[in-house]
């Protein structure tokens, strides 16, 4: 089963409209003996796009682990306490997050990951 789930390719691209849409293929069958592939196109998640805002704005890891906590609205105490880190580095992977992306605030991050991602 585990070679199904690696032979799975997933894509993400933005329609004409302006939305984000996820279009995920798979094959049909077991290992060599596949006989073609289902294709399941659907609206893009924000959590499946938060790899795409990622990989454009060079964060890393654990900034994408702190920018998925605060688009989630916890506070940087929360975010400190479920990443096992203290809160002067929850701020610190902020403001790199900030200087990245252009942004000065939460605010604006979560409205820049809106119109861009969302």
């Amino acid at each position: 089963m585990a070679a199904e789930a690696s032979a799975a390719i997933a894509v993400r691209v933005r329609a004409t409209g302006g939305r984000w849409v996820r279009a995920r293929a798979e094959p049909i069958g077991a290992g060599a003996g596949a006989q073609g592939a289902v294709v399941v196109i659907d609206a893009a998640r924000p959590g499946c796009l938060l790899p795409l805002a990622a990989s454009a704005y060079r964060l890393t890891s654990r900034e994408v682990e702190v920018v998925r906590r605060v688009l989630n609205g916890l506070d940087t105490r929360s975010v400190a306490a479920a990443l096992h880190i203290s809160e002067y580095t929850v701020q610190d992977h902020l403001k790199s997050v900030f200087d990245k992306v252009g942004v000065r605030s939460r605010r604006e991050l979560a409205h820049m990951f809106a119109l861009q991602f969302g």
